[in-house]
């Protein structure tokens, strides 16, 4: 168990290590570069993780973002979060599916080609722990048979790499709107 001070303490005063190491997966390297500046430790940049997803994530959107091209994911990331979007990352099938059971994203954004177990498969698995699963493709390939299977087992749309960073938010947008706060 882990204590944290401040304003996460007064809402939940003790974090499980095995949630805050499942935080640093999906928050940590980006937070740890973004806060070097600040001369923040590690410590306290775990803190913040903490803090930030205690304090008022739980009302965000999710979005699952599984690649294995770490580049894609972080450009996903980085673009998502700043639309008010929650998201997480998996670099695999194994990681994907483990997010889907604890945080039940709202929205999966999935790569096809992935060592490993590819996106049919993924999709496949994806489905029979959530049936509802809303999940746009990202593919590299133009496979059209391919493209029709995951359209048949309920992609809601698909998009060819290299893609526009405008169409994949317009289609996020237009599948899973923010709600507002108020």
């Amino acid at each position: 168990m882990c204590r944290l001070e401040g304003k996460a303490s007064q809402e939940r005063e003790v974090y499980p290590l095995c949630e805050l190491s499942r935080l640093l997966v999906n928050y940590g390297d980006m937070w740890f570069y973004r806060h070097q500046q600040l001369g923040l430790d590690k410590c306290n940049c775990i803190r913040g993780i903490a803090i930030e997803f205690y304090g008022g994530d739980e009302m965000k959107e999710k979005i699952l973002i599984v690649d294995d091209q770490f580049g894609i994911r972080i450009l996903l990331n980085e673009v998502l979060q700043k639309e008010g979007y929650r998201t997480y990352q998996a670099a695999n099938g194994i990681q994907a599916l483990e997010i889907v059971k604890e945080d039940t994203p709202d929205l999966v954004l999935l790569d096809m080609k992935i060592p490993g177990m590819d996106g049919i498969e993924i999709l496949k698995r994806m489905k029979v722990i959530d049936e509802n699963i809303r999940v746009i493709i990202m593919t590299a390939y133009g496979e059209l048979d391919m493209i029709q299977e995951v359209k048949n087992l309920g992609a809601l749309t698909h998009f060819a790499k290299p893609f526009d960073i405008d169409d994949i938010r317009a289609a996020v947008k237009k599948h899973l709107p923010i709600k507002s706060s108020s």
